[in-house]
């Protein structure tokens, strides 16, 4: 199945400046299949290393040398480095030998010339160990999760519909509601590659859902890993159950379990966040840039991995998987967290980010806060008329927006709007561009933002 990942890892490999790369995501999202792939498609010998399986000797002495790191890896695979023909030296699960990492600095400086990638189960674990020696400017990174919608189409055969998205204005009558219909589909599917591949096979949801339901189990067998400690393991999974019923809510601990202090249970959210299991959504104020600085970390909800686990996890049954019933609550939510967090944010580290409002004279919630450049774009998930959205008005007008995005099953539209809000003493008025985004373009969200003319949007 077609990743769009193989892009960058297409411009990574023809870098003349490349540095070692490692890819970063939770287990199953297809991290070694990408790389399989890539390589058959662009004519490269792959030299794969699974230190899970096969320990190299050379990296564990203090003392890094290459060539003895070369020596073991010729000598387990069978396979020669050579110049003469394109080759990459995959490590994976480079977690289960801790001082691999350091070996990346080495191929850096002294051997440039040998395109490396690096990935793992539990890899973000040792990344965020503080006392691991990890050679800091040496590497880059590339970030995968599921499957995207897009990626989803293709996979189904759909190239003429991922070709007719390009353009979201166009987009009208049956190819919108094919283009719906496919959402759906998502909706219950979601882009678990092992998911995806039994849908394009079988075509049967039930034969999904098993799968997602494996998937479930084998994310908790590995908890253990995750958090050696008993307390701890038990408490990950707790958090591991709670989030799927309760997606796109304030999360309170007492809610999680009741007796249990906050410290503990913020840490077991940490380590699933680590796992990228989880993805947390943080308050901002959002009255400055950057919109990260004046995030509030005892204020946020929490997102999973991936919708069609949601609907797993939850027993969504196949009679609700409706467009139209599903449109205003948390499937939806979790089906726009989930490609904002791949492919809004791009970078390693960027976070979500929305809204709250928690005064009882005037309570606001905007379901994600996004900053494209000097923009703070508030984005709704949310059916009906663009003039009912209030927590999105108030947004545009206490925090001087330019525009504003609200994601439903609705045509694409962009309109200028004069919003009057009552402040308690006088009418405001604020002028800002409002995005009708229908589902299947949310991917494309940061490039429709680069076409959409806010010169009229003025306050």
């Amino acid at each position: 199945m077609k990743r769009l990942a193989e892009n960058s890892l297409l411009e990574w490999f023809e870098n003349e400046n490349r540095m070692p790369l490692i890819i970063r995501g939770a287990r199953q999202v297809g991290k070694s299949t990408l790389v399989k792939n890539f390589c058959k498609n662009n004519d490269i010998e792959l030299i794969e290393i699974n230190l899970e399986k096969l320990k190299v000797p050379a990296l564990e002495l203090d003392n890094i040398d290459l060539n003895r790191v070369l020596s073991d890896i010729e000598a387990l695979t069978r396979k020669e480095f050579r110049s003469d023909i394109k080759q990459i030296l995959f490590i994976d699960e480079i977690q289960a030998q801790p001082k691999a990492l350091r070996s990346l600095r080495y191929f850096f400086e002294e051997m440039p010339e040998i395109p490396v990638i690096a990935a793992g189960s539990l890899l973000d674990f040792l990344l965020n160990d503080k006392k691991m020696d990890f050679p800091v400017g040496r590497v880059s990174y590339l970030k995968l999760g599921p499957m995207s919608f897009t990626e989803f189409l293709l996979a189904m055969g759909e190239e003429l519909l991922v070709k007719k998205m390009k353009d979201p204005q166009k987009i009208q009558g049956s190819l919108h509601d094919e283009l719906l219909k496919q959402v759906q589909n998502y909706f219950f599917v979601g882009g678990m590659p092992k998911a995806v591949l039994t849908f394009q096979k079988t075509k049967k949801l039930t034969a999904v859902r098993k799968i997602q339901k494996d998937l479930i189990e084998s994310y908790k067998d590995d908890f253990i890993k995750y958090a050696k400690k008993e307390k701890i393991h038990l408490l990950v999974n707790t958090v591991f159950d709670f989030a799927p019923f309760n997606l796109g809510k304030k999360v309170k601990y007492s809610e999680i379990y009741s007796d249990v202090k906050a410290l503990e249970l913020r840490k077991a959210i940490e380590l699933l966040s680590f796992a990228r299991i989880l993805i947390p959504v943080h308050h901002t104020n959002a009255s400055g840039l950057p919109i990260s600085s004046q995030k509030d970390n005892k204020i946020f909800k929490l997102f999973f991995l991936d919708v069609g686990l949601v609907s797993a996890a939850t027993d969504l049954p196949f009679e609700d998987l409706n467009l139209k019933s599903l449109m205003d609550g948390p499937i939806a939510e979790q089906f726009v967290s989930q490609h904002l967090n791949y492919h809004f944010n791009t970078q390693i580290h960027e976070e979500l980010f929305y809204w709250l409002k928690d005064k009882s004279s005037a309570k606001a919630e905007v379901d994600f806060v996004l900053q494209s450049g000097k923009l703070i774009i508030p984005l709704e998930v949310k059916s009906g008329s663009l003039l009912k959205m209030k927590s999105l008005h108030q947004f545009c007008v206490d925090k001087s927006s330019k525009i504003g995005v609200v994601v439903s099953e609705n045509f694409f539209k962009a309109a200028d709007f004069n919003f009057k809000i009552y402040d308690g003493c006088k009418n405001i008025n604020h002028n800002a561009k409002l995005l009708q985004l229908p589902f299947y373009q949310i991917e494309h969200l940061k490039e429709i933002l680069g076409k959409i003319d806010l010169a009229e949007s003025k306050s």
